[in-house]
């Protein structure tokens, strides 16, 4: 069975999905962790793959939010990769995975990949995180269902 770890760093929360399975991986848990990177610190499985968003510099004009954002976005990526110890790690910048799709888009897009019970798991690992932050949840569910080969961007 091959454990997927997908994390989506956040300076103040992490969005995170985890995906096993012998075949293609299913959707088994997912959440948000807000602020501390020792989540990562005590993971309760083995994960054979992490795939985890790093920080992607853009040209000026297209960069929104603070610049100086991405070292703590760099270092909190980088903590959780070494507390994880997965096996292999891909790092991957937001156009590898998700090219220029809206939010909106992607994670539609990654709902309509899941099975009604892996639909079932993520609404109720959502139901407790606030609205304004369940994109980093979707994100790391839609990065998670690119790294395990079900999606394409």
């Amino acid at each position: 069975m091959t454990r997927l770890l997908a994390v989506d760093p956040g300076v103040h929360a992490s969005g995170w999905a985890l995906l096993a399975g012998s075949g293609p991986p299913a959707l088994v848990a997912c959440g948000l962790h807000r602020v501390d990177p020792s989540l990562f610190d005590e993971w309760p499985v083995s994960i054979d793959v992490l795939a985890i968003e790093v920080p992607q510099v853009y040209r000026a004009g297209r960069s929104r939010g603070d610049p100086s954002d991405l070292v703590d976005l760099a270092i909190a990526a980088g903590r959780a990769i070494e507390a994880v110890g997965a096996g292999e790690v891909r790092r991957l910048r937001p156009a590898e995975w998700k090219g220029q799709t809206p939010k909106a888009i992607c994670h539609r897009r990654a709902r309509a990949l899941l099975g009604p019970d892996e639909l079932g798991r993520l609404e109720l690992c959502l139901a407790p995180v606030a609205r304004p932050l369940r994109h980093n949840v979707l994100d790391a569910v839609a990065l998670g269902l690119w790294a395990s080969g079900r999606r394409t961007r």
